[in-house]
């Protein structure tokens, strides 16, 4: 069995999505969204490529949460 229970896994993801939710529905305010990643964490974005480090997975996500049409969608769907 891994480190952690499929109950704490599942409780993080919960967190993770109503993170994102909150986030953007808040008048686009992604600063909680990227602290929920360590300072070291590597990024992997399918089209916008890779962002190594909390700084700059927030320099990415700020700018581009808040533009059209992401910045119109009710909701992003979970990953």
């Amino acid at each position: 069995m891994g480190q952690y229970t499929r109950d704490e896994i599942e409780t993080a993801y919960a967190h993770y999505r109503d993170t994102a939710k909150r986030c953007g529905n808040g008048g686009q305010r992604w600063d909680e969204w990227a602290d929920l990643f360590t300072a070291d964490a590597v990024y992997y974005e399918h089209l916008y490529g890779t962002f190594e480090g909390r700084a700059a997975i927030r320099a990415w996500i700020q700018p581009t949460l808040n533009e059209f049409p992401t910045n119109a969608m009710p909701d992003l769907p979970p990953p």
